[in-house]
């Protein structure tokens, strides 16, 4: 099974008649970035309920609003994967990393940041 980049997958859903749920701003999401043997690892803590085309993603500076503000391939569904999510970028390149989590709002049929941060965690 092929897997979409979130900004193909949204093409899909927007043709979609598809009836869920969207997650909504949750002030407890907590979002960090560690280090995992070299690589970004990208922590994640999410006490609502995750929609199937949520993702969490890793941005070299703040994305702003932009949810595809992300760097090429560093990014994996929620729904695919457990926290952390160990990315294929080293984790000392030099940059100011964020960690995002987007998800996707069927009502306005985009999708929008719920979360970002450039925290470390140990």
């Amino acid at each position: 099974m092929t897997v979409l980049e979130p900004k193909e997958q949204a093409e899909i859903l927007k043709n979609s008649r598809i009836e869920e749920q969207t997650a909504t701003l949750d002030k407890s999401i907590n979002l960090s970035l560690s280090n995992r043997d070299g690589f970004c690892a990208l922590n994640f803590s999410l006490p609502l309920s995750v929609g199937k085309w949520d993702y969490v993603a890793l941005c070299d500076g703040d994305p702003g609003e932009n949810p595809y503000g992300y760097l090429t391939g560093q990014w994996q569904y929620i729904s695919a994967t457990n926290s952390p999510y160990v990315t294929g970028k080293n984790f000392y390149d030099s940059g100011s990393f964020w960690v995002i989590y987007v998800t996707w709002n069927y009502n306005a049929g985009a999708y929008r940041i719920l979360a970002k941060s450039n925290s470390q965690s140990s």
